[in-house]
């Protein structure tokens, strides 16, 4: 009697439990609000494949154009020319400054009288770097160098860069040197006019065997003075030493940001209106006292016009006046320099 009860209580319990399960599987009916719920998703999703969808042609058309801007950014050709002498203390971070930018080719017009100090001695041969050789030295010599190198190679590139071997142009904001020349802003421009921001001595008396950027830093003054850069297969142009100095009409010259120039107040070697939002040269102009001191000697026997006084009055009016300074300038250049003493209150003995 007991087992058939067992029996009778089983099935009654699987009986239950069947019931249960068939109830748990058995799906609820959805309410009007869920049902719209569930629409809105639906639709949202299609608008979500639409916009994609539409999106796909602008996508492969912003590709397209990324790529085109590139194969115009590589095809252009950019050479520099410059002149200089001993500077084989600084000749390869100059070359290597401009290669780094994306230049293709560097002229370099040797200057230099003495063959040690010819710069086939300090730098690699390299495709990327012609030397030339110059028989008229100063500024003479620079002019010629610049006129040269343009006319002779004028067809070959898009762009040339004239400079001193102390310029070293910045281009900000992350932009390489072909994708600056490249931006449309300066489609209609043929000159180019960037301005000098110009470094101190930074307190250094002698040279040190560094990068010229470590060892002059921050913060640098900006001068009106400029430089050029000049679109080529351009004729009947004659170069000064900032600029062309023959300009055809049709020509149209712009500052760093593609802002046309006013040809009626444009002077060949400087823009008063001061920019340097995009692109400027940083000169490396007075370095350290010795070197200045150096700069001066060579300057002042090639350019005997110059102001010597005046250059020395530069010097101290754009680096700080110590009294070291001044008893370099009076040992190597042997004069008394009594108006930067009087300054200091110290006298000579």
């Amino acid at each position: 009697m007991k087992n058939k009860n067992k029996k009778i209580k089983k099935r009654s319990e699987h009986f239950q439990n069947n019931i249960n399960l068939k109830t748990k599987r058995k799906k609820p009916k959805k309410t009007y609000s869920e049902i719209l719920e569930n629409i809105d998703i639906i639709g949202l999703i299609i608008k979500i494949i639409l916009i994609i969808l539409l999106l796909i042609p602008f996508v492969k058309f912003f590709i397209k154009t990324e790529k085109k801007i590139q194969e115009e950014h590589t095809n252009i050709k950019v050479a520099l020319c410059t002149m200089g002498r001993n500077e084989n203390l600084y000749i390869n971070e100059f070359v290597e400054h401009y290669l780094s930018l994306g230049v293709d080719t560097l002229f370099l017009y040797d200057d230099n009288i003495e063959e040690k100090d010819k710069f086939k001695n300090a730098l690699p041969q390299k495709d990327s770097i012609v030397i030339e050789y110059t028989k008229d030295y100063g500024i003479s010599g620079q002019n010629h160098a610049y006129n040269h190198c343009y006319s002779k190679h004028k067809n070959d590139y898009d762009w040339f860069i004239m400079i001193d071997m102390d310029e070293y142009l910045v281009i900000k904001n992350n932009d390489t040197l072909k994708g600056y020349l490249t931006d449309h802003v300066f489609d209609k421009c043929d000159f180019l006019k960037l301005h000098w921001r110009i470094p101190s001595d930074n307190g250094l008396l002698h040279y040190e065997n560094k990068s010229l950027f470590e060892r002059f830093k921050r913060p640098y003054y900006t001068s009106n003075h400029i430089k050029s850069i000049i679109r080529g297969h351009i004729n009947n142009l004659e170069f000064w030493i900032h600029s062309p100095k023959r300009s055809p009409e049709r020509n149209i010259t712009c500052d760093n940001i593609g802002r046309i120039l006013n040809k009626t107040k444009l002077n060949f070697q400087s823009i008063m209106h001061v920019n340097t939002d995009r692109a400027y040269f940083v000169h490396f102009f007075f370095k350290s006292t010795e070197e200045y001191i150096n700069k001066y000697k060579r300057g002042y026997k090639d350019w005997p016009h110059l102001n010597k006084n005046g250059m020395i009055q530069n010097y101290f009016k754009n680096n700080k006046l110590t009294i070291e300074k001044v008893e370099m300038f009076e040992k190597e250049l042997n004069i008394t320099l009594d108006r930067f003493r009087n300054k200091l209150h110290i006298k000579k003995k």
